[in-house]
């Protein structure tokens, strides 16, 4: 009978939290886990070429890893982008018209995630 091999687990460490918990990005501080959800909200077909396109510095593995942890994730992801969006929304609106077209975005933004919940699993078939 041939020995069973032992599988042993590994991680991979392109995600980590920044100083409020949020996760981010851990090479890339900053680069968020819900900008690159964007792309493939808006346009999942061309979204990971044109992550690559634009923001050269990330790896195909890390935007599949933020793929992947918002797909184990979604509800704490989702939450805190919604929390972000509303605040941006309130900053917006508080400018009297000014970057007019930013607050119609973040208000689109935040639509989407009501509106994609029955898509969110083709995010990563894009």
């Amino acid at each position: 009978m041939a020995a069973i091999s032992t599988i042993t687990p590994v991680s991979i460490n392109h995600i980590g939290l920044d100083t409020k918990g949020r996760p981010l990005f851990i090479k890339h501080p900053r680069m968020r886990i819900e900008f690159v959800l964007t792309f493939f909200r808006e346009d999942a077909a061309r979204a990971m070429e044109h992550i690559l396109e634009n923001y050269d510095f990330l790896t195909p593995g890390e935007i599949y890893a933020a793929l992947s942890y918002y797909e184990d994730n979604k509800a704490v992801i989702d939450e805190q982008f919604r929390t972000d969006l509303e605040q941006a929304e309130r900053i917006f609106e508080s400018m009297d018209g000014r970057n007019a077209d930013m607050l119609e975005h973040f208000r689109k933004l935040k639509a989407g995630l009501v509106s994609d919940k029955s898509e969110t699993n083709d995010l990563q078939r894009g």
